[in-house]
């Protein structure tokens, strides 16, 4: 009887190491999908709202995210605004005024499809969830405000290098609150793979 339960006891054991070692190499696996990378460049933000002209203002944007296998992957964005613009205020086509405008930050989260259409060289769709911050000012007053967006965009991205590469992106993002206003940003990016 001895012999028997420590033979049970032998097999207990050495099922339980085969099936830990069975689930470490699955998690091994999955993390070997992913691949890390990160870009770096400068974008342009027009506000679209009624009563404003267009103008572009620009940003600096850094720019994290994680791929799995080919076809998707998350990212999360922060811009950072480098200058004020003048936006003019028209009416009835006719400008009757302007204010200073300055891009405070965008930040975003962001599910990522991507569609390989050669080795090095993807176009990507993503979708995601932000914040828009701005700063204007004209006559001696000046208010910030932000708000959450709805965030849509498109681009593409080619590797030089193995590990080196250059991407573009255009972004619509929409204040989820009943303001009309919206945003289109373009950036141009430098991207590391890692």
């Amino acid at each position: 009887m001895k012999l028997f339960n420590s033979i049970l006891i032998a097999l207990t054991i050495s099922s339980a190491a085969v099936t830990a070692e069975a689930q470490t190499a699955q998690a091994s696996s999955a993390l070997s999908n992913l691949s890390y990378y990160g870009d770096i460049g400068i974008s342009g933000t027009s506000i679209q709202e009624t009563g404003f002209s267009n103008t572009h203002l620009p940003a600096v944007t850094v720019l994290l995210g994680a791929r799995y296998k080919k076809y998707i992957g998350v990212e999360g964005e922060y811009s950072a605004g480098l200058t004020d613009e003048k936006l003019n205020v028209t009416s009835g086509g006719q400008t009757i005024g302007s204010i200073n405008y300055k891009l405070d930050h965008q930040y975003a989260g962001y599910v990522v499809g991507y569609w390989p259409i050669s080795p090095r060289t993807d176009l990507l769709a993503r979708v995601g969830y932000g914040n828009e911050g701005v700063t204007f000012s004209g006559g001696g007053v000046s208010a910030t405000g932000s708000g959450d967006t709805w965030n849509v965009g498109v681009g593409a991205q080619t590797f030089l290098t193995t590990h080196d590469g250059l991407r573009l992106d255009f972004t619509h993002a929409t204040l989820t609150s009943a303001s009309s206003s919206s945003f289109n940003t373009f950036a141009f990016s430098y991207v590391r793979r890692f």
